[in-house]
């Protein structure tokens, strides 16, 4: 019975312990103490909840890609195609918000360790610690950094009011977990069935569209719900001509539902051509040139080209190809009046092939063009598919199929090479 006793007034005693050090004023703390309260379940909480909101947003305003061989890509160069695609997956990941919101405390780890006090102020402790951030959907990489945080007290409860997230770590590579080896099996598998039914779309399924008509294929392909107001005030001229809301409202029951029809006519509208040309000669535009039924300019496409000056490679068994996503930057982007147009993947690789029988006879013209400093013009006709709309950012995202590529004698205007580029 006296045992039990003691045992009640020691948990009293540590009560009215804990009770002191809240009530302490900051610099009062002991060493321990101001210790004791960096390392609190309650403070580590705390941080992990920040980094798991600030990470949601920071993910949802700039979704980030992830790659175990960014160091390859310095400067925003990108490597050939080819070569590209022994790692597509990491380079073309993206790990968003959402991932991030489900998985995390599953297949996302986050580890808070070594938290220690640095100093003691009026008001406030500063604190460090590392924080190591690792998920099974990041290949071969882990993220880790040391940081400070601050603890200050709130209606006498310690809380920190440091923000942390993904933002504020670094890159490690790591050997690949099988957790990881076996995400990245199931996502090749997924990538690879997703890019061959992409391949295998048929020529026919691709339409000629204008800049104009990508503003439509925005509309009917968005999230977004959009008012009536702003559609008018996007498409209609007369409606945005006039300040007299009467006369507003007669054209927007002269002219939307029209807009809305045509509107509709591209929601299932996911396959396009564009075109693009690099000759200098008039005659070789207006010949091999494209234009859209009503006689406007189609949509460009990724402007290729080939040199008279390159030489034929014996080992890809073709000529090089001066295109996006060939040793270049990126694809093509395009913003008109708000509405971003971007082909950000491709499938297509970068050789301009040349049969076997035909090598030795295109190589030489090559040669005798170049030595006489005679351009070649070259025209493509770009296959691109619509991947998904994105209302947050009014952009159309795209993959760059295929290429039909022809090279032509700016001289004579004699065809050398008509091959696709896959």
């Amino acid at each position: 019975m006296k045992k039990v006793v003691f045992i009640a007034c020691l948990s009293t005693l540590l009560v009215g312990c804990d009770k002191s050090v809240e009530d302490k004023p900051i610099p009062e703390l002991t060493s321990e103490e101001a210790d004791g309260i960096c390392k609190s379940p309650e403070i580590l909480t705390q941080l992990e909840n920040s980094f798991k909101k600030e990470t949601i947003d920071d993910l949802k305003k700039n979704p980030r890609n992830y790659s175990p061989f960014s160091d390859r890509y310095k400067r925003g160069i990108l490597p050939d195609t080819n070569e590209r695609r022994t790692s597509r997956i990491d380079v073309n990941y993206s790990y968003t918000s959402e991932d991030f919101s489900k998985g995390f405390g599953t297949t996302d780890k986050l580890t808070i360790t070594n938290p220690t006090i640095n100093g003691t102020g009026t008001d406030s402790l500063k604190c460090s610690a590392k924080v190591q951030f690792s998920s099974d959907e990041m290949y071969g990489l882990t993220f880790a950094n040391d940081i400070i945080y601050n603890v200050k007290k709130d209606n006498g409860k310690y809380v920190t009011d440091t923000s942390i997230s993904f933002d504020d770590l670094l890159a490690h590579k790591i050997e690949p977990t099988a957790s990881q080896k076996s995400w990245r099996d199931k996502y090749e598998e997924k990538l690879n069935a997703n890019e061959n039914v992409i391949r295998d779309i048929p020529d026919s399924e691709f339409k000629n569209v204008t800049q104009n008509d990508l503003y439509y294929i925005y509309f009917s392909q968005s999230p977004r719900t959009f008012s009536d107001d702003e559609l008018m005030g996007f498409f209609s001229t007369k409606w945005n001509s006039t300040t007299d809301v009467f006369a507003k409202e007669d054209i927007k029951k002269e002219e939307l539902q029209k807009i809305k029809e045509k509107i509709s006519q591209y929601k299932d509208l996911k396959n396009i051509l564009g075109y693009s040309s690099f000759s200098s000669n008039n005659q070789l535009n207006e010949k091999y040139g494209v234009k859209t039924a009503d006689g406007e300019k189609p949509l460009p496409s990724t402007d290729g080209w080939v040199s008279a000056s390159d030489s034929y490679d014996m080992s890809k068994k073709g000529f090089k190809y001066n295109a996006a996503f060939c040793a270049m930057t990126g694809g093509l982007m395009t913003e008109n009046r708000g509405i971003n147009f971007t082909i950000d993947q491709a499938l297509r690789g970068c050789t301009v092939g040349v049969p076997d029988d035909k090598a030795r006879e295109v190589s030489a013209k090559l040669a005798d063009l170049h030595s006489k400093r005679v351009g070649v013009s070259t025209f493509v006709k770009s296959y691109i598919h619509i991947d998904n709309v994105d209302g947050n950012t009014n952009t159309i995202h795209a993959t760059l199929v295929r290429d039909e590529v022809k090279v032509v004698d700016s001289d004579n205007g004699e065809i050398i090479i008509d091959t696709v580029v896959r």
